[in-house]
């Protein structure tokens, strides 16, 4: 499994970053980064098992999370085929929200 920064890898980045700068690191909102994440984690989610398509709910649930994710600076840290399992584990109840919402916090940057 590959390794992904987590919420607290990423503030210590930011530390780092502006430390070279000499700017202050101030977290504006440690809930804005969870709630954009969780956000895309709902999208990919609901799409999945509400099943609101005849067809291609999994790649619109992929597509919709990864088009908010990039609108907000973020991205996945993971393959497309790691992805499509997951969906696919989401389609099957074989992963409920909130441990997707956690492996969505490992696997976004």
């Amino acid at each position: 499994m590959p390794f992904f920064l987590s919420i607290e890898d990423i503030i210590e980045v930011n530390k780092k970053v502006v430390k070279v700068t000499k700017e202050e690191h101030v977290i504006l909102s440690r809930g804005n980064l969870e709630y954009i994440i969780d956000n895309a984690a709902t999208y990919f989610y609901d799409i999945i098992t509400v099943h609101p398509f005849l067809a291609g709910n999994k790649r619109t649930a992929f597509t919709v999370a990864d088009v908010y994710l990039k609108a907000n600076k973020l991205e996945f840290a993971t393959s497309k085929l790691s992805l499509e399992k997951l969906a696919y584990k989401c389609a099957r109840n074989e992963l409920n929200y909130n441990k997707l919402r956690k492996l969505f916090r490992k696997i976004i940057k």
